[in-house]
């Protein structure tokens, strides 16, 4: 019954991580129910999170190109964060480092992701350093007052030589 209700809560959050009214949605409905129901989803959460790392690690040990393992990646963070939000884990992951991808199309334009504490932010341009510090500065709207943001950015220009730095949020701010 647990696995079942970790699938549901993973599927869940990978339709929830596509589309920002379905999330806006869920969230409202979420937030009607009865409180059972509202235990019910906290005390299913931590499952999830397991059943999403798990698929990611073995995303991750497959012999997959790396776009699709970054891809992967992105998701996995996002619903991990998700199932942390929805367990109600949400201050303690604001302690947490935010990640901060950006990829390259093949077009030459890139797009990127950012978590944080539940939420996802997704942004787009032709200029990359554009990208990441629209990106941060929403991280740093969402982030505690006066608490230095730790980052890890990830970066994967169309080459596939993917790029993984930490770094504080006020460094990519300007």
């Amino acid at each position: 019954m647990k696995g079942l209700v970790a699938a549901a809560a993973g599927a869940l959050a990978a339709w929830l991580y596509r589309s920002a009214p379905a999330r806006e949605q869920a969230q409202r409905w979420l937030a009607a129910t009865r409180e059972p129901l509202r235990r019910t989803a906290q005390s299913a959460a931590p499952i999830a999170a397991t059943a999403v790392e798990r698929a990611g690690q073995a995303i991750q040990d497959a012999p997959l190109p790396t776009s699709v393992k970054d891809t992967a990646a992105r998701a996995t963070e996002t619903a991990r964060a998700a199932a942390e939000k929805l367990g109600g884990t949400g201050p303690g992951a604001a302690a947490q480092p935010a990640v901060l991808h950006v990829q390259q199309l093949p077009d030459g334009s890139w797009i990127g992701n950012a978590a944080l504490g539940g939420r996802t932010l997704t942004d787009g341009g032709t200029d990359e350093q554009a990208v990441i510090r629209r990106l941060a500065t929403r991280l740093a709207v969402m982030a505690e007052p006066g608490e230095a943001q730790a980052v890890t950015l990830s970066r994967v220009p169309r080459d596939g030589q993917r790029e993984e730095r930490e770094s504080d949020l006020a460094s990519l701010l300007g």
